[in-house]
């Protein structure tokens, strides 16, 4: 809360609304929902307003470059996409990488968007 941005603002902490755990500081595909998602704050996780304010900032731990998600983050991921597209009625186009909306490698060429953005739970 004492840091702050490129524009000197404050910095609220972590930008992402739910962040998934790999084992190391938190469980291995544990869920986590962040004081954005309980305050239902605008997140700080996309580089672009719209989406930071209309959108879900989900993160997984780790470095999907170099080895993919666990199978209890995948589990996971696919678990919590599914409830809030149901919940909200998102289509599956809608599920997005951060490398869709700005130049960046994440989230990793070893991680399995277009299965988690398909994910349907009942």
């Amino acid at each position: 809360l004492k840091r702050k941005d490129r524009d000197g603002q404050s910095w609220m902490g972590i930008g992402y609304h739910f962040v998934i755990g790999n084992g190391h500081g938190m469980g291995d595909g544990q869920v986590e929902a962040t004081f954005r998602w309980h305050e239902q704050l605008p997140g700080a996780h996309a580089g672009n307003e719209d989406y930071n304010h209309h959108g879900i900032g989900v993160v997984l731990v780790g470095n999907f470059e170099t080895a993919p998600p666990s199978a209890a983050q995948l589990e996971s991921v696919k678990r919590l996409v599914g409830f809030l597209k149901r919940k909200h009625d998102i289509t599956s186009d809608r599920i997005v990488g951060h490398r869709d909306i700005k130049a960046t490698a994440c989230p990793g060429s070893l991680f399995p968007l277009a299965e988690v953005a398909e994910t349907e739970i009942e």
